[in-house]
């Protein structure tokens, strides 16, 4: 089996995150066993400076870049391969290589998403099920991207409604199309939700670093609880 070196992945909080030989992935989704996760980082700006001295006025015109708290970022190469192996995993019968470009990484807080109850995700609930308000709130990040063509999920088309977030390539502009699921069937708890990459080939990450996805998930807005998410493939 063929294992690439991890690069990194990315936004509130930034995480070199590869995802490496991913045994035992077939024509529906599953869980990446191997999973490397880097250090995060985070933008803090610098506050300027202004005189002030008694008996004074002075207007002031102030252009400030705040850092979110409410998302998550990654960013990351991920290789695999299609196999035929044992219930254990370490003994395979056949392997297939994997097309360059293909399938989707996903991730969300339940370890066994139901994938048969997987449909189009709603923004609105995401802010509910995380508390969000504001300008960076769920609802206003996810749209209907036009660019964003849907994937498919489990065999269910995922995209088309309102549901997409198109994260920036190296030039600032939109390139990774990234999708908003949910289980059907679910109460719009945190772990109801999946957030859905697609695969590319070798692109231009945001920083300049070569990458196959880009993907951002909510997070609690304290900016100091952790969240688990657990990391699915589908090639």
């Amino acid at each position: 089996m063929r294992i690439k070196p991890a690069k990194k992945l990315f936004v509130a909080l930034l995480v070199v995150f590869g995802i490496l030989g991913i045994a035992t992935v077939y024509a529906v989704t599953q869980g990446a066993s191997n999973v490397q996760s880097g250090t995060p980082e985070t933008y803090t700006p610098t506050p300027g400076s202004v005189s002030a001295q008694g008996g004074n006025i002075t207007s002031l015109t102030i252009d400030a870049t705040v850092q979110t708290k409410k998302w998550q970022g990654f960013y990351g190469n991920i290789s695999g391969t299609i196999t035929l192996a044992n219930s254990a995993g370490n003994a395979y019968m056949y392997n297939w290589s994997v097309t360059p470009g293909t399938g989707v990484v996903i991730l969300t807080q339940d370890n066994a998403f139901p994938w048969d109850q997987l449909t189009n995700g709603n923004d609105s609930a995401v802010d509910t099920a995380w508390g969000f308000t504001g300008d960076d709130k769920a609802e206003v990040t996810f749209a209907d991207v036009a660019a964003c063509s849907p994937v498919t999920v489990n065999g269910k088309s995922i995209g088309n409604n309102d549901n997409e977030v198109y994260l920036w390539d190296n030039t600032g502009n939109g390139y990774f199309c990234e999708y908003l699921g949910e289980d059907s069937g679910g109460t719009g708890a945190k772990d109801d939700f999946a957030f859905i990459a697609k695969i590319y080939n070798d692109a231009s990450c945001f920083n300049g670093d070569t990458c196959d996805f880009e993907l951002i998930v909510p997070v609690n807005p304290d900016g100091v609880t952790t969240e688990t998410y657990y990391v699915y493939v589908e090639f």
